[in-house]
């Protein structure tokens, strides 16, 4: 909560800084501080900040970099910690070079900003990840005792039929309505008429909205 209070303060100051002593370059597409004064408060302010969130990264990523056991979230929090700091760098950089103007060959060539390459980064990976694991197949890879008993609470909880129920278990065993048809000896219109009614009894629209609701028991 203090550290967000700080945050907040260091936001408002520089960007009143930027609304009162700055102006519009048209070219370069963006606000330049003119005056000597504010624009060395301002880059002192931001270099303050910059350097205090290097510095708490730095105390998350040491600790776990020369921890020699991997524990649960190790990678995550050496990767986000070492991205902060990467960035970090570069906003100071960046601000010297726009602020004070007098980098001009960096502004002319860093004109990306790296956060939106990690966010692409990571919108692939999560991507790849959804589709290297089927939802419809997140089921069938629990316990073979912990399923029946999360199918069993929600079958008797949602007042299924004995069909219905056949259908449910096919469903979250990854089957498409083809399969259970073939699977139940029954029309593809049944299996239809079976999942709608299941859907309405389970108050859910999809088949992947079904399987997450019976996972949660």
């Amino acid at each position: 909560s203090d550290l967000l209070n700080k945050t907040a303060v260091y936001g408002i100051c520089a960007e009143a800084i930027v609304l009162f002593a700055s102006s519009y370059d048209y070219e370069l597409d963006l606000f330049i501080v003119e005056s000597g004064l504010w624009r060395n408060i301002l880059l002192v302010l931001n270099g303050v900040y910059a350097v205090c969130v290097i510095v708490i990264a730095l105390l998350q990523f040491i600790p776990e970099a020369v921890n020699p056991h991997k524990e649960h979230g190790r990678n995550g929090t050496l990767f986000f910690s070492g991205m902060l700091i990467l960035y970090m760098i570069w906003i100071i950089i960046f601000d010297y070079s726009t602020v004070d103007m007098r980098l001009q060959d960096f502004l002319s060539i860093m004109i990306i900003d790296p956060l939106f390459v990690v966010y692409c980064l990571l919108a692939v990976a999560i991507i790849y990840s959804f589709f290297r694991k089927d939802p419809l197949e997140l089921f069938s890879v629990q316990n073979e005792k912990d399923r029946s008993e999360q199918l069993s609470a929600f079958v008797a909880e949602k007042g299924l039929t004995p069909r219905e129920t056949e259908v449910l278990e096919l469903v979250c065993a990854g089957a498409s309505n083809p399969g259970i048809a073939e699977e139940l000896c029954i029309s593809e219109y049944t299996v239809k008429r079976h999942l709608n009614n299941i859907f309405q009894k389970s108050e859910v629209s999809s088949r992947y909205e079904l399987i997450s609701r019976v996972l949660k028991g």
